[in-house]
Formats: structure tokens, C-alpha cells, sequence
């Protein structure tokens, strides 16, 4: 029982511990809000991100050799003394030498142009003979910056890679040491931090080219006034000869299971020979010929700049194939989907087709029938037609004889009325003008009397 309440609080704790060391003003919280920190050129902040050279838009010729360059700083200086910085950083974008370049400072002091710094530079880039390469530098601010006077350099297929990769840069006043996602990279015990308040900077470059452009983001950064032991003592291929032959060994051994591994999973998904298990199979083949040189001077050559470079582009081949594998097999299954929804839509179209066919059949035959009612309607319609037109015409030669007849009518009811009633008024008339003219007559008489 008290073992398991040990293992559920152990998260707790460690987050705790975490909390207790962590550098606020040179780290991000769970969610970036730049607090305590300022971006400059074309760095921007999407989605919980620090994208420090965005993808440009459109190149043309007119932008030949221009640059996208943008930068993350802390605000403030902060006084450390033992410390450790972790980043978590991501390239999206081309392969191979792209002009392009991610810069990590950890200094007391720096110039505007980057030239001139006191303290430690982390450069990551691609464009040099031996490929992916992570080189540290050491200023105390006397000279101008010389790339090619590194005093540490280990190689690191970090393009194009969808997983970001963690650098961490510890320093417990002693010892020096540049891990890349817990593989290191350098150690040393005879360099000696002796810096006052340290600003912490991202800086990116990358050209203005949609065909070379390399996307640089910056997922996280946490600084810590501690230094832990770490279990991994992995090393990475260095860019410059190792004296060690045995260190070479494992590192070539270790990529020839890597490349075995390869070779089972894809055997696993098609039993024939492929181009892709052709290749892996040269590939082996000639990792097993590096491996079978006799003497001390056989080894003495192996262990050179050219032979690290081989071994790093045979990964970054191995890798590549096996994206393009996988992409092609998701190609393929999206594919095969597609053309069953097709066929499956075509049979369902060619239902639809039959039975709208059918539809139109019966259509025609309604229609014929349609066209037989309406011929027989229209005969029929003639017939009835010239009747009513023959009966039209009695019926108008009949309205016509009524009209004499009644005006006839009129013609004699106005003789009737005259004679009965028009007649006997005027004589009436006549009788009272008379009697009104005799009346007047006798009246003057009778005045003159």
C-alpha cells in the first residue's frame, strides 16, 4: 500500500521539484504569453509557438537573396550561476543546404549584428560539408565573430523531422554539456562560465524562398538553477575525427540494427524484394565492408570526417525512405477507398439509370394514349361544333324577326295613345282658350259701362 501511494505521488513531486527550480524569467509557462520576453523582425506567436521564420508567401526574382529573420529575447538580464536551459525546437520545411540557420545565445552582452558576444553560441544548421550539423562557440567579446572557430561540433539529421528535438545546455560550475534530446553532443570539464546576468536569445535566418526556406519554432523553454545526473551517456557522430575507434564501432553497429529494424518492418508489409529493400541491403552491405578493414591503419581511416558523413547521409537516406514509404502506403489505402466509393456511387448511378428509364418508358405510353384522347375530343368536338354553329344562326334569324315584330308593337300603342288620349287634350284646350277669350271680352265691356 505504501508503495503505491509512493508511485501515484511521484509526478506530484517532481512537478513540485520542477516548480521549486524552475527560472521564471528565462522560461515559458504551459502556455505562451511572452511575458518577460520580446520578438523582433518576423518572429510571431501561433498557436502556443514561437515561430521565429515564417514560410514566405510567394519568391520572385526581384527577392533573390533576401532573408526572413526573426529572433526570441528575454527582456530582462538574469543572474544565474549553476543552471540548466532546455529548448524544444522544430524545422519544417526543405532538405539539404538551404542557406538557412537557428542560433541559440546564453551572453552577457551582444552587438546589434550578432558579431560580437560575450559567451556561448549554439549554431544549427546545414550547410556545411558534413550536412546537419550543431557547432558551440565561446566569445569573450575581443573579436568578431568567426564561424569557422568552433571548439565543439556533432552531427544531427534535424530537418523535415515532424518530431521536435530537445537541446539542452546544463553547466553546475564545473562541467559543460550540450545534449540533443539526451544524446550528448560535448562535455568538458575546462570551460569555465564566468558571466554576470545572462540574456537568453533564439535567433532564426532563413531566405525568402519558397524552394530553400527552412521554418524555425521554438514549442518550449524551461531554465532551471539545477543540474541532475542523467542516465543516457549516448554520443553523437562528431563532425571532426574521434580518436576513440571503439566509440565508432558501437556507432556503427547501432546504425546497423537501425537499419535491420527498417529492413524487418517493411518485409513485414510486402515478402517481395522492393527498390526500397534493395537499397537497405546495399546500405548494410557496405556498413559491414567499413566494418571489416584489418590493422591499425585500416582503422585509423575509418575513423575520419568522410566516413561520419557517409554514415550520417546513409541515416538520413534510411529515413527518408522510410517516409516515403509510409506516405506511399497511406497514398495507396486512400487510394483503394476512393475507387471503392466510385464504384460504389456508379453502381448506385446505374440503379437510378434503369429506373428512370423504366419511368420514361411508361411516360411514352401515357402519353400516346393522351395524344389518341385528345384526337378523338377534337373530332368529337368538330361534330358538336358545327351544330351549335347551325343552331347559332336559327337562333339569330329568330332574334331578328322579333325586332320588327316588336317595333311594330310600339308603332301602334304611340297611334293609340295619340287618337284616345293626345286628341281629346287639344280640343280641351281649345274650348278653355275660347272661354278665356270670351270671359275677357265681356269684362271690358262692363269696365266702360
Amino acid at each position: 500500500m505504501k508503495v503505491l501511494l509512493l508511485l501515484l505521488l511521484l509526478p506530484l513531486t517532481l512537478a513540485i521539484h520542477d516548480a521549486k527550480n524552475i527560472v521564471g524569467p528565462l522560461s515559458f509557462p504551459d502556455t505562451i504569453d511572452l511575458k518577460g520576453f520580446q520578438l523582433t523582425g518576423d518572429a510571431i506567436l501561433d498557436t502556443n509557438r514561437i515561430v521565429l521564420t515564417p514560410k514566405p508567401v510567394i519568391s520572385s526574382s526581384d527577392e533573390a537573396g533576401l532573408k526572413i529573420d526573426g529572433a526570441l529575447w528575454t527582456a530582462h538580464p538574469q543572474q544565474l550561476g549553476k543552471f540548466t536551459t532546455e529548448f524544444t525546437l522544430r524545422s519544417v520545411g526543405n532538405y539539404g543546404k538551404t542557406g538557412a540557420e537557428l542560433d541559440i545565445f546564453l551572453v552577457e552582452s551582444i552587438s546589434d549584428d550578432l558579431a560580437t558576444f560575450t559567451g556561448i553560441k549554439i549554431q544549427i544548421d546545414s550547410n556545411g560539408e558534413t550536412g546537419s550539423a550543431i557547432k558551440s562557440y565561446l566569445s569573450d567579446g575581443s573579436s568578431v565573430h568567426d564561424s569557422n572557430k568552433f571548439f565543439s561540433s556533432c552531427l544531427f539529421a534535424y530537418q523535415g523531422s515532424q518530431v521536435p528535438m530537445i537541446v539542452k545546455l546544463s553547466y553546475d560550475l564545473k562541467t559543460l554539456k550540450l545534449t540533443i534530446d539526451n544524446k550528448i553532443c560535448f562535455e568538458s570539464d575546462q570551460i569555465k562560465l564566468d558571466l554576470g546576468k545572462i540574456h537568453l536569445g533564439v535567433v532564426g535566418s532563413s531566405p525568402k524562398d519558397v524552394l530553400k526556406y527552412e521554418q524555425f519554432e521554438v514549442l518550449k523553454l524551461k531554465t532551471y538553477d539545477e543540474v541532475w545526473a542523467e542516465d543516457s551517456q549516448q554520443l553523437l557522430p562528431q563532425a571532426k575525427p574521434v580518436s576513440n575507434v571503439q566509440l565508432f564501432r558501437e556507432q556503427q553497429q547501432r546504425l546497423r540494427e537501425k537499419s535491420q529494424e527498417s529492413l524487418e518492418s517493411k518485409e513485414t508489409h510486402d515478402s517481395k524484394d522492393s527498390p526500397y529493400d534493395t537499397l537497405v541491403n546495399e546500405l548494410l552491405a557496405k556498413l559491414d565492408s567499413l566494418g571489416t578493414g584489418s590493422g591499425a591503419a585500416s582503422q585509423s581511416n575509418l575513423v575520419n570526417m568522410n566516413t561520419n558523413k557517409q554514415l550520417t547521409e546513409i541515416t538520413k537516406v534510411i529515413k527518408v525512405l522510410q517516409e516515403k514509404h509510409n506516405d506511399l502506403s497511406q497514398t495507396l489505402t486512400l487510394l483503394v477507398q476512393s475507387v471503392l466509393k466510385v464504384e460504389a456511387k456508379v453502381n448506385a448511378l446505374e440503379g437510378a439509370s434503369s429506373d428512370y428509364l423504366g419511368r420514361m418508358g411508361s411516360f411514352d405510353t401515357r402519353l400516346l394514349q393522351f395524344n389518341s384522347f385528345m384526337n378523338f375530343q377534337k373530332e368529337a368536338n368538330g361534330v358538336e361544333l358545327s351544330k351549335l354553329n347551325s343552331i347559332l344562326g336559327i337562333l339569330q334569324d329568330l332574334e331578328g324577326h322579333g325586332k320588327q315584330d316588336k317595333f311594330h308593337d310600339k308603332i301602334d300603342s304611340l297611334s293609340s295613345f295619340m287618337k284616345f288620349v293626345l286628341i281629346p287634350i287639344f280640343i280641351v284646350l281649345i274650348v278653355l282658350f275660347m272661354a278665356v277669350y270670351r270671359l275677357r271680352n265681356d269684362i271690358k265691356h262692363s269696365k266702360i259701362l
